[in-house]
């Protein structure tokens, strides 16, 4: 969602999403919901970030976090534990791929939840 347009001819604009992730435990039944934002910029240096892109982008840096730390995972892992690490992981490749962009604690308030998956141990 378009959070600030982007001025005509300059860098700028913003744009969310509110990410949903349940990861739950198979053998209890404890399940959590990881709640996090990722936000981009409409237009870098680089050119412009369309929605459709910034979409893309996100989810293969999901895909590949949550592979890599919920892959390791055991049936004693913490959930919450597990959802910090895969917070913290975004946090870096994220904005690796996409230059300004940031992946907030918090869904920004104008953005819309979104479920992405879910995973179980």
């Amino acid at each position: 969602m378009t959070i600030v347009e982007t001025p005509p001819g300059e860098v700028g604009g913003w744009q969310a999403a509110c990410i949903h992730i349940r990861i739950s435990r198979d053998n209890t039944g404890e399940s959590i919901v990881c709640k996090f934002g990722v936000e981009t910029p409409l237009h870098t240096q680089e050119g412009p970030v369309s929605a459709s892109l910034a979409q893309r982008i996100a989810a293969d840096r999901i895909n590949e976090a949550t592979h890599s730390i919920f892959g390791a995972a055991t049936l004693e892992s913490p959930l919450g534990m597990l959802c910090e690490s895969l917070k913290a992981t975004l946090r870096t490749t994220v904005p690796a791929s996409i230059v300004g962009a940031k992946v907030p604690v918090r869904c920004h308030a104008k953005s819309f939840p979104v479920q992405f998956g879910a995973f179980t141990l």
